[in-house]
């Protein structure tokens, strides 16, 4: 795609605020695994509440009696679940849930590449954000050399 920004990363951001990710990973479990991820940057306020009720509801009523393990799965599960904007078939035909997979590495791995992707994604805005302000700095300052007036009158 054109409109996309490759920074020094396997992760392309897209200019409406997507990420693509090709993964190629070698699974003890499962083999090797491939596909194509295109993940949200940014979760909304809304997305960010559905996203603890889901992890709440993975875990079950007591949640403080789950290991750091489950607390993790079930973490990254319900993280990726509304991350995830595509996913190649292995990852969304898992079965009950998608990426239901026996395989907690990769299912970790893919979770900190979302997160690499809204890392990346926020940077991307800061680094525009501080652009921005230069050139406001520059023009200001251009204005004000033009009305200036001239010390020799």
């Amino acid at each position: 795609m054109e409109d996309n920004k490759t920074l020094p990363t396997d992760i392309t951001l897209n200019t409406d605020g997507s990420a693509n990710f090709q993964l190629a990973y070698e699974s003890e479990i499962l083999g090797t695994v491939t596909g194509p991820f295109v993940f949200k940057c940014q979760l909304s306020p809304l997305e960010f509440l559905s996203v603890g009720r889901e992890h709440r509801n993975l875990l079950g009523t007591n949640v403080k009696d789950v290991s750091e393990t489950e607390y993790a799965i079930g973490l990254y599960l319900s993280q990726l679940k509304t991350r995830i904007i595509k996913a190649p078939p292995f990852w969304t035909s898992a079965p009950n849930y998608p990426g239901n997979i026996n395989d907690f590495n990769l299912i970790s791995f893919i979770f900190e590449k979302a997160l690499s992707a809204e890392i990346l994604y926020k940077e991307q805005l800061k680094k525009k954000r501080e652009e921005a302000l230069q050139t406001a700095q520059n023009a200001m300052k251009l204005i004000k050399a033009r009305t200036a007036p001239d010390p020799k009158e």
